[in-house]
């Protein structure tokens, strides 16, 4: 590389010679049909540079065209471009690490809720046949309660039969006493 004279300035130093950094992804198109905004626009301005500084020194460039400012603005450019392509990268990253834990946590709460609904489960079937033998122990309770009333109430019956009977017997038996004890009466004679 053969350095660009400038007049005032002196020689411009070259641009460090080495591979290119990485590009990130491809410039967008823009909607006007126009080139991109990135790298085109750098060497459009680089060369209107370059043509300003010869029509201003009066003198044609020597050698080769160097870049320019706008050479350490494309380098910063594609080195910010290259920042962006990292973040970029990394927000992909971050991205599908969340929906993996994303994706691990949901599964293992779908997991859990499944093992709770089947424990749930259990547990009211468990409970549904508990109050089906408390309902059924109840019924044979209530049914066995309906019995001894209605037993209560014969015995009542047949308790007040053999009470009135025994009255009776009690009642016969004091006037047959009654009657032995007493003299017995004068009978009266007919009168003719």
């Amino acid at each position: 590389h053969v350095p660009r004279l400038d007049p005032g300035l002196g020689p411009r130093p070259a641009v460090p010679v080495g591979p290119p950094p990485p590009l990130a992804m491809p410039p967008e198109p823009r909607g006007d049909g126009g080139s991109d905004g990135g790298g085109s626009a750098v060497v459009a301005a680089a060369s209107s540079a370059e043509d300003a500084a010869e029509a201003a020194s009066g003198a044609p460039a020597v050698g080769p065209v160097q870049p320019s400012s706008g050479a350490a603005t494309s380098s910063s450019s594609v080195a910010s471009a290259g920042d962006e392509a990292d973040s970029t990268a990394e927000a992909a990253f971050a991205e599908a690490l969340h929906a993996e834990i994303m994706a691990d946590v949901e599964a293992m709460l779908t997991r859990k809720a499944d093992s709770l609904w089947r424990r749930g489960q259990a547990d009211l079937g468990r409970l549904q046949r508990q109050s089906s033998e408390v309902h059924d122990t109840l019924a044979a309770l209530q049914a066995r309660q309906e019995a001894l009333i209605a037993e209560q109430g014969q015995m009542r019956g047949a308790l007040m039969e053999l009470t009135g009977q025994l009255e009776f017997v009690a009642t016969e038996m004091w006037e047959a006493l009654r009657s032995r004890a007493a003299p017995p009466e004068p009978q009266a004679q007919p009168v003719f």
